[in-house]
Protein backbone atom coordinates (compact mmCIF):
# COMPACT_ATOMS: atom_id res chain seq x y z
CA UNK A 1 0.00 0.00 0.00
CA UNK A 2 2.52 2.34 1.23
CA UNK A 3 4.95 1.77 -2.18
CA UNK A 4 2.05 2.02 -4.35
CA UNK A 5 0.81 5.15 -3.17
CA UNK A 6 4.42 6.26 -2.96
CA UNK A 7 4.64 5.63 -6.57
CA UNK A 8 1.15 7.42 -7.27
CA UNK A 9 2.44 10.71 -5.78
CA UNK A 10 5.57 10.57 -8.27
CA UNK A 11 8.21 8.96 -6.11
CA UNK A 12 10.46 6.12 -8.55
CA UNK A 13 10.67 3.31 -5.46
CA UNK A 14 12.61 0.08 -5.72
CA UNK A 15 11.85 -2.54 -3.76
CA UNK A 16 14.40 -4.90 -2.56
CA UNK A 17 13.09 -8.74 -1.41
CA UNK A 18 13.86 -12.58 -0.85
CA UNK A 19 12.72 -14.25 -3.88
CA UNK A 20 9.74 -16.76 -2.91
CA UNK A 21 8.16 -19.23 -4.99
CA UNK A 22 8.32 -18.35 -8.31
CA UNK A 23 7.98 -14.57 -8.55
CA UNK A 24 10.68 -13.19 -11.31
CA UNK A 25 13.75 -12.06 -9.85
CA UNK A 26 13.24 -8.45 -11.40
CA UNK A 27 9.61 -7.33 -11.76
CA UNK A 28 8.56 -4.13 -12.98
CA UNK A 29 5.20 -3.89 -10.86
CA UNK A 30 3.82 -0.66 -12.35
CA UNK A 31 4.86 2.87 -13.74
CA UNK A 32 7.52 4.03 -11.12
CA UNK A 33 7.71 0.98 -8.80
CA UNK A 34 10.29 -2.26 -9.59
CA UNK A 35 10.94 -5.19 -7.51
CA UNK A 36 14.70 -6.80 -6.82
CA UNK A 37 14.31 -10.48 -5.37
CA UNK A 38 17.04 -12.16 -4.42
CA UNK A 39 17.62 -15.45 -3.58
CA UNK A 40 17.23 -16.26 -0.16
CA UNK A 41 19.82 -15.87 2.65
CA UNK A 42 21.56 -19.75 3.76
CA UNK A 43 22.57 -19.45 7.46
CA UNK A 44 24.12 -22.91 7.04
CA UNK A 45 26.38 -23.08 10.68
CA UNK A 46 26.66 -19.35 11.13
CA UNK A 47 22.60 -19.70 12.23
CA UNK A 48 23.79 -18.43 16.06
CA UNK A 49 24.50 -15.26 14.79
CA UNK A 50 21.75 -15.15 11.83
CA UNK A 51 20.72 -11.84 12.10
CA UNK A 52 24.63 -10.53 10.92
CA UNK A 53 24.38 -13.04 8.20
CA UNK A 54 20.78 -11.26 7.18
CA UNK A 55 22.79 -8.32 7.57
CA UNK A 56 25.13 -9.10 5.42
CA UNK A 57 22.55 -10.47 2.39
CA UNK A 58 20.65 -6.94 2.74
CA UNK A 59 24.08 -5.02 2.26
CA UNK A 60 25.12 -6.96 -0.92
CA UNK A 61 21.57 -6.60 -2.00
CA UNK A 62 21.81 -2.59 -1.53
CA UNK A 63 24.91 -2.25 -3.19
CA UNK A 64 23.73 -4.54 -6.41
CA UNK A 65 20.57 -1.82 -6.63
CA UNK A 66 20.20 1.30 -8.09
CA UNK A 67 21.55 4.58 -5.99
CA UNK A 68 18.79 5.87 -3.98
CA UNK A 69 17.96 9.68 -2.21
CA UNK A 70 15.83 7.57 0.44
CA UNK A 71 16.08 3.97 2.44
CA UNK A 72 13.01 2.62 3.91
CA UNK A 73 13.42 0.31 6.47
CA UNK A 74 10.80 -1.57 8.51
CA UNK A 75 13.25 -4.44 10.54
CA UNK A 76 17.19 -3.94 12.23
CA UNK A 77 18.89 -6.18 10.02
CA UNK A 78 17.71 -4.08 6.96
CA UNK A 79 18.17 -1.19 8.76
CA UNK A 80 22.03 -2.13 9.90
CA UNK A 81 22.82 -2.79 6.52
CA UNK A 82 22.01 0.20 5.16
CA UNK A 83 23.95 2.26 7.97
CA UNK A 84 26.94 -0.64 6.81
CA UNK A 85 26.85 0.97 3.80
CA UNK A 86 27.40 4.42 5.37
CA UNK A 87 23.93 5.84 4.37
CA UNK A 88 22.68 6.32 7.71
CA UNK A 89 21.84 10.13 6.46
CA UNK A 90 19.26 8.34 4.13
CA UNK A 91 17.98 6.10 6.29
CA UNK A 92 14.08 6.32 7.50
CA UNK A 93 13.77 3.69 10.05
CA UNK A 94 10.20 2.27 10.99
CA UNK A 95 9.85 -0.52 13.04
CA UNK A 96 7.70 -3.28 13.40
CA UNK A 97 7.77 -3.56 16.76
CA UNK A 98 10.16 -2.84 20.08
CA UNK A 99 12.46 -5.50 20.23
CA UNK A 100 13.34 -4.57 24.18
CA UNK A 101 9.43 -4.08 24.27
CA UNK A 102 8.57 -7.15 22.97
CA UNK A 103 11.22 -9.52 24.88
CA UNK A 104 9.90 -7.62 28.21
CA UNK A 105 6.73 -8.71 28.08
CA UNK A 106 7.81 -12.39 26.94
CA UNK A 107 9.61 -12.76 29.97
CA UNK A 108 7.32 -11.97 31.82
CA UNK A 109 4.63 -14.46 30.42
CA UNK A 110 5.61 -18.14 30.18
CA UNK A 111 3.59 -18.76 27.07
CA UNK A 112 5.02 -15.90 25.48
CA UNK A 113 8.41 -16.95 25.95
CA UNK A 114 9.28 -18.43 22.35
CA UNK A 115 8.61 -14.52 21.09
CA UNK A 116 11.19 -13.46 23.61
CA UNK A 117 14.03 -11.63 20.63
CA UNK A 118 17.84 -12.48 20.99
CA UNK A 119 20.58 -10.18 22.00
CA UNK A 120 21.94 -9.75 19.22
CA UNK A 121 18.50 -9.19 17.35
CA UNK A 122 17.95 -6.64 20.23
CA UNK A 123 21.54 -5.22 20.06
CA UNK A 124 20.79 -4.40 16.72
CA UNK A 125 17.21 -3.23 16.91
CA UNK A 126 18.48 -0.60 19.21
CA UNK A 127 21.33 0.07 16.83
CA UNK A 128 19.19 0.81 13.93
CA UNK A 129 16.96 3.23 15.83
CA UNK A 130 19.66 5.22 17.46
CA UNK A 131 21.41 5.67 13.90
CA UNK A 132 18.66 6.07 11.47
CA UNK A 133 18.64 9.38 10.39
CA UNK A 134 14.77 9.25 10.95
CA UNK A 135 12.51 6.80 12.79
CA UNK A 136 8.91 6.28 12.11
CA UNK A 137 6.62 4.87 14.86
CA UNK A 138 2.79 3.87 13.97
CA UNK A 139 1.71 5.01 17.66
CA UNK A 140 2.36 6.46 21.14
CA UNK A 141 2.26 2.97 22.42
CA UNK A 142 5.49 2.15 20.41
CA UNK A 143 6.92 5.54 20.45
CA UNK A 144 6.90 5.27 24.52
CA UNK A 145 8.48 1.62 24.45
CA UNK A 146 11.07 3.24 22.50
CA UNK A 147 11.81 6.06 25.04
CA UNK A 148 11.46 3.30 27.80
CA UNK A 149 14.11 1.09 26.25
CA UNK A 150 16.38 3.19 24.22
CA UNK A 151 15.82 6.78 25.13
CA UNK A 152 14.57 9.56 23.50
CA UNK A 153 15.98 10.84 19.76
CA UNK A 154 15.61 13.60 17.74
CA UNK A 155 13.68 13.32 14.24
CA UNK A 156 11.07 10.95 15.90
CA UNK A 157 7.55 11.37 14.64
CA UNK A 158 4.36 8.93 14.58
CA UNK A 159 2.53 8.43 12.03
CA UNK A 160 -0.38 5.96 12.51
CA UNK A 161 -1.28 3.18 9.50
CA UNK A 162 -4.83 4.56 7.80
CA UNK A 163 -7.75 2.04 6.66
CA UNK A 164 -7.76 0.32 3.27
CA UNK A 165 -11.65 1.01 2.51
CA UNK A 166 -12.96 -2.29 1.34
CA UNK A 167 -15.02 -2.61 -1.67
CA UNK A 168 -19.32 -2.91 -0.99
CA UNK A 169 -19.56 -7.12 0.60
CA UNK A 170 -23.25 -8.70 0.26
CA UNK A 171 -23.40 -9.65 4.00
CA UNK A 172 -24.12 -13.66 3.15
CA UNK A 173 -24.52 -14.69 6.71
CA UNK A 174 -25.49 -18.17 6.10
CA UNK A 175 -21.88 -19.16 4.78
CA UNK A 176 -20.89 -18.64 8.19
CA UNK A 177 -24.43 -20.52 9.76
CA UNK A 178 -25.68 -17.52 10.96
CA UNK A 179 -29.02 -15.52 10.50
CA UNK A 180 -30.03 -12.25 10.91
CA UNK A 181 -30.90 -12.56 14.17
CA UNK A 182 -27.77 -13.38 15.42
CA UNK A 183 -25.37 -10.80 17.51
CA UNK A 184 -22.25 -11.46 16.30
CA UNK A 185 -19.05 -10.63 18.38
CA UNK A 186 -15.95 -11.14 15.65
CA UNK A 187 -12.21 -11.76 16.71
CA UNK A 188 -9.18 -11.51 13.78
CA UNK A 189 -5.79 -13.03 14.21
CA UNK A 190 -4.18 -16.49 14.97
CA UNK A 191 -6.33 -17.57 18.03
CA UNK A 192 -3.80 -19.82 19.79
CA UNK A 193 -1.10 -16.92 19.54
CA UNK A 194 -0.28 -15.95 23.35
CA UNK A 195 0.02 -11.78 22.31
CA UNK A 196 -3.83 -12.45 20.98
CA UNK A 197 -5.01 -13.52 24.42
CA UNK A 198 -8.25 -14.83 23.35
CA UNK A 199 -8.95 -16.26 26.65
CA UNK A 200 -9.77 -12.48 27.58
CA UNK A 201 -12.63 -12.42 25.42
CA UNK A 202 -13.80 -16.32 26.65
CA UNK A 203 -13.47 -15.23 30.14
CA UNK A 204 -14.94 -11.53 29.23
CA UNK A 205 -17.97 -13.88 27.36
CA UNK A 206 -18.21 -15.93 30.18
CA UNK A 207 -18.71 -13.45 32.57
CA UNK A 208 -22.13 -12.03 31.46
CA UNK A 209 -25.65 -13.83 30.90
CA UNK A 210 -25.02 -13.72 27.25
CA UNK A 211 -28.48 -13.73 24.97
CA UNK A 212 -28.74 -17.12 23.12
CA UNK A 213 -28.41 -15.13 19.97
CA UNK A 214 -24.99 -13.97 20.64
CA UNK A 215 -22.03 -15.38 18.56
CA UNK A 216 -18.53 -15.58 18.64
CA UNK A 217 -17.13 -15.49 14.92
CA UNK A 218 -13.38 -16.67 14.99
CA UNK A 219 -11.29 -15.48 12.06
CA UNK A 220 -7.87 -16.89 11.65
CA UNK A 221 -5.84 -20.00 11.58
CA UNK A 222 -1.75 -20.53 12.30
CA UNK A 223 0.01 -22.31 14.99
CA UNK A 224 -2.10 -23.51 18.01
CA UNK A 225 -5.24 -23.07 16.61
CA UNK A 226 -6.05 -26.55 18.29
CA UNK A 227 -5.30 -25.26 21.83
CA UNK A 228 -7.92 -22.40 21.22
CA UNK A 229 -10.39 -24.33 19.77
CA UNK A 230 -9.79 -26.64 23.60
CA UNK A 231 -10.10 -23.54 25.00
CA UNK A 232 -13.78 -22.40 23.60
CA UNK A 233 -14.65 -26.39 24.49
CA UNK A 234 -13.14 -26.11 27.62
CA UNK A 235 -15.50 -22.89 28.39
CA UNK A 236 -18.66 -24.53 27.32
CA UNK A 237 -18.63 -22.14 24.33
CA UNK A 238 -18.10 -24.14 21.54
CA UNK A 239 -22.27 -24.33 20.34
CA UNK A 240 -21.66 -20.40 20.39
CA UNK A 241 -18.95 -20.05 18.44
CA UNK A 242 -18.13 -19.99 14.41
CA UNK A 243 -14.78 -20.44 13.11
CA UNK A 244 -13.39 -19.66 9.39
CA UNK A 245 -9.75 -20.88 9.66
CA UNK A 246 -7.61 -18.62 7.52
CA UNK A 247 -9.29 -16.49 4.88
CA UNK A 248 -7.76 -14.94 2.05
CA UNK A 249 -10.27 -12.40 1.74
CA UNK A 250 -12.02 -11.66 5.83
CA UNK A 251 -14.53 -8.79 3.97
CA UNK A 252 -17.18 -11.23 4.22
CA UNK A 253 -16.38 -12.29 7.94
CA UNK A 254 -16.48 -8.43 8.44
CA UNK A 255 -19.82 -7.72 6.98
CA UNK A 256 -21.10 -10.70 8.93
CA UNK A 257 -20.26 -9.22 12.79
CA UNK A 258 -21.52 -6.62 14.32
CA UNK A 259 -18.88 -5.80 16.22
CA UNK A 260 -15.13 -6.80 16.86
CA UNK A 261 -12.81 -7.46 19.65
CA UNK A 262 -9.18 -7.34 20.00
CA UNK A 263 -8.09 -8.98 23.41
CA UNK A 264 -4.53 -8.73 23.00
CA UNK A 265 -1.99 -8.18 25.80
CA UNK A 266 0.94 -7.03 22.84
CA UNK A 267 0.12 -4.54 19.85
CA UNK A 268 2.14 -2.16 18.29
CA UNK A 269 -0.85 -0.62 16.22
CA UNK A 270 -3.65 -2.97 16.18
CA UNK A 271 -4.36 -3.21 12.34
CA UNK A 272 -7.28 -4.68 12.94
CA UNK A 273 -9.32 -2.09 14.58
CA UNK A 274 -8.66 0.06 12.20
CA UNK A 275 -10.00 -2.62 9.29
CA UNK A 276 -12.67 -3.18 11.31
CA UNK A 277 -13.47 1.07 11.40
CA UNK A 278 -13.33 0.77 7.24
CA UNK A 279 -15.85 -1.93 7.42
CA UNK A 280 -18.34 -0.05 9.19
CA UNK A 281 -17.72 -1.99 12.74
CA UNK A 282 -17.03 -0.37 16.36
CA UNK A 283 -14.12 -2.11 17.97
CA UNK A 284 -13.53 -3.35 21.79
CA UNK A 285 -9.78 -3.43 22.93
CA UNK A 286 -8.12 -3.27 26.29
CA UNK A 287 -6.08 0.02 27.02
CA UNK A 288 -2.62 -0.32 27.98
CA UNK A 289 -0.82 -0.47 31.04
CA UNK A 290 3.01 0.40 31.12
CA UNK A 291 3.56 -0.38 35.06
CA UNK A 292 1.55 -3.26 35.60
CA UNK A 293 3.64 -6.76 35.76
CA UNK A 294 3.43 -8.30 32.96
CA UNK A 295 2.41 -5.02 31.40
CA UNK A 296 0.09 -5.02 28.41
CA UNK A 297 1.38 -3.09 25.69
CA UNK A 298 -1.45 -1.99 23.02
CA UNK A 299 -2.44 1.08 21.47
CA UNK A 300 -6.15 1.05 21.35
CA UNK A 301 -6.84 4.61 22.93
CA UNK A 302 -5.60 5.92 19.79
CA UNK A 303 -6.97 4.10 17.81
CA UNK A 304 -10.69 3.88 19.40
CA UNK A 305 -13.23 7.00 20.27
CA UNK A 306 -14.22 5.26 23.35
CA UNK A 307 -17.64 5.47 23.71
CA UNK A 308 -17.75 7.23 19.85
CA UNK A 309 -16.22 4.15 17.93
CA UNK A 310 -16.12 1.19 20.52
CA UNK A 311 -14.76 0.78 23.92
CA UNK A 312 -11.78 0.48 25.44
CA UNK A 313 -11.61 -1.51 28.60
CA UNK A 314 -9.41 -2.26 31.75
CA UNK A 315 -6.79 -4.15 30.77
CA UNK A 316 -7.12 -6.50 33.50
CA UNK A 317 -11.05 -7.11 34.00
CA UNK A 318 -12.77 -9.31 31.76
CA UNK A 319 -16.10 -8.62 32.97
CA UNK A 320 -16.05 -4.82 31.98
CA UNK A 321 -15.51 -5.85 28.12
CA UNK A 322 -18.36 -8.52 28.58
CA UNK A 323 -20.48 -5.74 30.25
CA UNK A 324 -20.06 -3.43 26.75
CA UNK A 325 -20.65 -6.58 24.84
CA UNK A 326 -23.78 -7.47 26.92
CA UNK A 327 -25.05 -3.59 26.49
CA UNK A 328 -24.27 -4.41 22.75
CA UNK A 329 -25.87 -7.72 21.93
CA UNK A 330 -29.34 -6.04 23.78
CA UNK A 331 -28.90 -2.84 22.19
CA UNK A 332 -27.38 -3.49 18.79
CA UNK A 333 -28.41 0.35 17.27
CA UNK A 334 -25.74 1.27 20.29
CA UNK A 335 -23.09 -1.01 17.78
CA UNK A 336 -24.74 -0.19 14.46
CA UNK A 337 -24.62 4.02 15.26
CA UNK A 338 -20.46 3.66 16.43
CA UNK A 339 -19.80 1.88 13.23
CA UNK A 340 -21.18 4.23 11.07
CA UNK A 341 -19.11 7.04 12.51
CA UNK A 342 -16.10 4.57 12.69
CA UNK A 343 -16.42 4.07 8.94
CA UNK A 344 -16.87 8.01 8.18
CA UNK A 345 -13.01 8.42 10.34
CA UNK A 346 -11.59 5.47 8.71
CA UNK A 347 -12.78 7.03 5.12
CA UNK A 348 -11.34 10.87 6.06
CA UNK A 349 -7.56 9.18 6.52
CA UNK A 350 -6.09 7.88 3.79
CA UNK A 351 -3.06 6.18 2.22
CA UNK A 352 -2.28 9.74 0.66
CA UNK A 353 -2.46 11.34 3.73
CA UNK A 354 0.26 8.83 4.98
CA UNK A 355 2.62 9.40 1.82
CA UNK A 356 2.30 13.06 2.51
CA UNK A 357 3.29 12.89 5.92
CA UNK A 358 6.54 10.57 5.14
CA UNK A 359 7.55 13.13 2.53
CA UNK A 360 7.41 15.67 4.98
CA UNK A 361 9.03 13.84 7.77
CA UNK A 362 11.96 13.71 5.00
CA UNK A 363 11.53 17.45 3.95
CA UNK A 364 9.63 16.78 0.75
CA UNK A 365 6.78 18.97 1.36
CA UNK A 366 4.78 18.12 -2.17
CA UNK A 367 4.94 15.29 -4.32
CA UNK A 368 6.72 17.79 -7.25
CA UNK A 369 9.60 17.65 -4.70
CA UNK A 370 9.66 13.90 -4.08
CA UNK A 371 12.90 12.46 -4.45
CA UNK A 372 14.18 10.98 -7.74
CA UNK A 373 14.23 7.36 -6.17
CA UNK A 374 13.40 5.56 -3.02
CA UNK A 375 14.41 1.68 -2.03
CA UNK A 376 12.01 0.05 0.60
Amino acid sequence: QFANSLADAGVHVHVISEQRDDAPASQQARERLTVQRHRPVDMGRLWRVGELVQARWWQRAIQQAPPSDLYWANEPTAATAVIRCGLAHKLLYRPVFCYDGLTHVARTIPEMAPLARTYLARKLDRYAYKHAAVVIDESHNLLQQHHHFYGRRPNTLVIPNPASMPEPTTCLRERFGLTPEHFVIGFVGRPGDPCKDLPFLIEAFKSQAMPDHARLLIVGGGGQLDRAQQWIKDAGLAPHTIWTGDLQDPSPAFAAMNTLVLPSRFETFGNVIVEAHAHGLPALARAADFTSTPPVYTASSELIDNGVTGYVVDPHDPAELGAKLLLMATNPVIASDMGRIAKQRAASYTWSDVVDRYLQAVGLDTPASAPARLAA
